[in-house]
Order: C-alpha cells, then structure tokens, then sequence
C-alpha cells in the first residue's frame, strides 16, 4: 500500500466490534504501517494489552471510532509512544477504570509518551487511572521535546477509589522528569479538561491530587482552555517538581471554574507553581476553593519573576498567594491591570509573606473584596489601586469581659457583642495588617469599651496608638470607633471614634 494512504486496521485483522480484542491487529498495521503513514482505526476498538507505537506515524480515527481498554485486562498504557512525531487524532481513547484493574506507577496513563514532538489532536480522552497523559523522557540523558495537545476534551480521569497506598492522582495531562531531564516545549491550546482528578483516603495515607496539567516541565504554553472541577490538593494547573528549576510558563486567556463541591473536601486553586518565569494573562477564575493563583517557594529557593495581568478573579477564596516557604520567597512579582470580585470574607485578593521581596501591586480594581492586600514585610510597591472598600459586607465578632488581645475580625465592618460588663480591646491580628487598611467597630452591647494605648498585651505589630497617650474610653452603651494600620509604625492608628 502506498504510504501516504490508510492502513485500516480491520485490513489485519481487527473485528472493531467493541467486544472482541484487536491488540493483536492493531500492532500488525502498525508493523506494516510506514513512517509517516496513518493507521486508521474506523470504529469501536477494544484492546487487551498495551499497543507500542515504534515508529512515525498518525493513529487516526473517524471522530465516533474508539479504542477501550478490555475489562480485566489490567492494562497501562493503552498507547506507548516510543517513536518521535506521533500523532493521534480524531479518536476516543477509553481507559475504562471501573472495570480494566489498573494500578498505581509510572505508566498508569492512557498514552505514555518517551519521545519527542507527541502529537494528541481532536480526541475524547478518559477513563485512566491516573493520568490522561503521561510525559516522561525514557532515559536520564536527554530531555524530550514539542508536544502538542489541542482541541481535545479530557475528563474523569483519576480512581476516584481507595488506591491502597503511594499516590492516588487524577489528572489530564502529566509529566514526571528522570533525573535532572524533562519534558520541554509543551503547547496545550483550545482544549476542554473537566473532572480530572482523586479522592484522598486518609486511612491509608495515600495522597490524592487532582489538576488539569500538572508536572515537572520547561517551556509551556497554555493558551484558551476551560478547566473545570479539576480538584484536590493543588492547582487546576500546577507546575511542580524536585528535579532543578521549572520555567518558562505561560498562561494565557483560559476559563477556570470550580461548579461542584469536591466530595474530597479540599478545594484546589487555578495555578499552582514553584518555578521562575510564570506569565499568567488574560484568564478568569471563578467560584475556586483556594487561590487563583498561588507563587509556592520550596525549601530555600525562590520562586520569581511571575506577571499576573489582565485577570478577573471572582468569588474565589483568594486571588494571588504566596505560599510560606521554611526560607525561600516570592520575588520579582507583578500583579496589575486584574479585577479582584467577591473575594471570600476573611480571605485576600493578594498576599504575600515574610521573606517575599520586590512586588509591584497597581492599577487593581478590588469590588466587593473584604481585604484587599495583605504585605507583612512592607515590601510591596502598592500603588494606584481602587475600590478596596467596596461593599464589604458587616461581620459578627463575639468579645469577652475584660481584655480582648489580638482579637482577629472577619471583614472591615465588625459588629460587636458578647461583653455583658466592661471591656476593652488591645490589639488586632491577622490578615489585616496591611498598609492603609481601615477597620469600623460598632459596639452592639451596653457594655463601655476602653481601646488600650500600646497595651503589651498584644503583640506589638498588632497594637493600637490612640494618639493621646492614653486609653481611650468610649461612652456606655452603643459606640464606634474607626482604625487604620499605619506600616511604619506598625501600629493601628485610631483615627475617630463616637
């Protein structure tokens, strides 16, 4: 057969009758196959041992054809890439988990690929075990290169079921380096991932995570996808890895959204990454459980140079977090031009910790966002920000009789109660403490309230500077009094009061 025609593999021998297993044949037009010439698998296929692609070639189907795991066979992968520039198209692959008995390890992927400039195209891709896609160089001595993955729709892949030990993961496409090698070059664009992930079964200490790309990769673009319900213990994307230094990701126009509860009940965030270089631009993250995104330093190192531009963030847990690191930090970040919406009470639209260093947070739009910014080291540039009280809506805070140390309110606009005699407040902790931030207390009760001047009570950064030099003592009865954190002194100002 001439090589740039069809090598249907019912011309060997393939029954495609959705029953019968065609492994066999399978392997024998891939054999025959030449490379560069297509394999063409023209309806339901069932395959009862993993089929090896050697050799460079397409593995096409019709858009309706598919190729499912048998049940009880135990096989993973369906597909082993072995060969450079393979590409698989217009075809549903099936690793039919409820019923094939795969286990945990390397290779518990649908397709596995080892080699260079992997192709997936058009195709409908579910039912791993754990991973829709597995990337991994099959030597320590070189990197593999060029995947492609665009216009496909990846879901329900992960157990979702007691693994029984090791790692229990759920994601659509994942890569893992060998040794200080890994994949590179990885360009992910117009696809649909959707339920992509793994329950955690605590009693065994396996450990579930769940994400839509996630991996020890160099070089990747990710570019108009929607990820959906891709859930549990990281990011719906996460960049990640113990091998060197990941870099170079860029994140660009995709939808995130959480539309379901996680029946695990840890809710993941849009990114998740540790590595230097991060562009994220142009995407929206809605209703998430977490972060938009979430800078993570592991050990010592840092994790830099990351653009978080022209995002919406809606009703999310947080938007843009740094994650404590025993030593490292956030540096060299950029958070501008996004509009933060509805961020949950008591939670913020960008944090940063300790040992971060050399933010920029300007020209924001905070609507309706309990608290705005938080800096604890004082090292961001923050500037030309808006609507950082917005809407916010009033909390309840329960007080006791006597002192209150380091008392921690929930929204910019407490309501008090509780005291049923005197009572007094001596200091304000938590995710407040951010340059220009402004609390109002309304006292409910009949009770009179004493705010303390720098009471050593509470620790020092969360003290209060009345600015006469003394205790303030409010009327008996309803009152209020309104502060605002001054990051020089690290101190709340008292600044009105009735």
């Amino acid at each position: 057969m001439d090589r740039y025609l069809y090598y249907p593999i019912t011309d060997y021998g393939a029954l495609c009758d959705g029953s019968t297993d065609d492994a066999a044949a399978f392997t024998r037009a891939i054999s025959a196959c030449p490379a560069g010439g297509t394999v063409f698998v023209p309806a339901a296929t069932v395959v009862g041992s993993t089929i090896t692609v050697n050799k460079s070639l397409r593995v096409l189907g019709t858009g309706l054809s598919s190729v499912t795991a048998k049940a009880s066979a135990g096989i993973a992968p369906i597909f082993s890439i072995t060969a450079d520039n393979v590409t698989i198209e217009w075809l549903k692959i099936d690793g039919n988990r409820a019923n094939n008995g795969m286990s945990h390890g390397t290779g518990s992927a649908a397709i596995f690929v080892t080699a260079n400039s992997f192709r997936l195209l058009s195709c409908e891709l579910t039912g791993a075990f754990q991973y829709g896609v597995e990337l991994q160089p099959a030597t320590s001595s070189s990197d593999i290169l060029g995947f492609l993955f665009q216009g496909n729709y990846i879901h329900d892949n992960g157990a979702n079921v007691d693994g029984g030990a090791g790692q229990n993961w759920g994601v659509g496409i994942q890569s893992f380096a060998n040794g200080s090698k890994r994949p590179r070059r990885l360009r992910v664009i117009g696809n649909r991932f959707e339920r992509n992930y793994s329950t955690y079964a605590a009693s065994v200490g396996v450990n579930a995570f769940g994400a839509a790309v996630s991996g020890d990769m160099v070089d990747v673009v990710i570019v108009a996808n929607d990820i959906l319900d891709c859930y549990n213990g990281g990011g719906m994307i996460a960049e990640s890895g113990a091998n060197g230094i990941r870099r170079n990701w860029r994140i660009i126009g995709n939808h995130f959204e959480l539309t379901a509860t996680d029946p695990a009940g840890s809710l993941s965030s849009g990114i998740e990454c540790t590595g230097i270089g991060v562009i994220i631009i142009g995407n929206t993250f809605v209703m998430l459980g977490q972060y938009a995104a979430a800078l993570q330093p592991i050990g010592a190192n840092d994790t830099s140079e990351w653009v978080f531009v022209g995002n919406h963030v809606y009703s999310c847990r947080g938007g843009v977090a740094s994650i404590a690191s025993v030593t490292g930090g956030a540096k060299y970040v950029a958070v501008s031009g996004n509009v933060f919406d509805s961020i949950t009470a008591g939670s913020l639209a960008v944090s940063l910790q300790q040992n971060d260093r050399f933010w920029s947070v300007g020209d924001n739009t905070f609507y309706n966002s309990v608290l705005p910014i938080y800096d604890p080291s004082n090292s961001a540039a923050i500037s030309n920000n808006t609507g950082h009280v917005s809407s916010q809506a009033e909390t309840a805070l329960t007080l006791a009789n006597g002192d209150n140390n380091d008392i921690s309110p929930s929204s910019s606009n407490i309501r008090i109660s509780g005291p049923t005699a005197a009572f007094a407040i001596t200091g304000i902790q938590g995710l407040y403490n951010y340059p220009g931030a402004r609390l109002v207390f309304y006292n409910s009760t009949a009770q009179q309230l004493t705010i303390k001047n720098e009471s050593a009570s509470s620790t020092a950064a969360n003290r209060i500077k009345t600015l006469t030099g003394a205790n303030v003592v409010l009327r008996a009865g309803t009152s209020s009094f309104t502060v605002m954190y001054d990051s020089t002194d690290s101190r709340w100002i008292l600044v009105g009061s009735n």
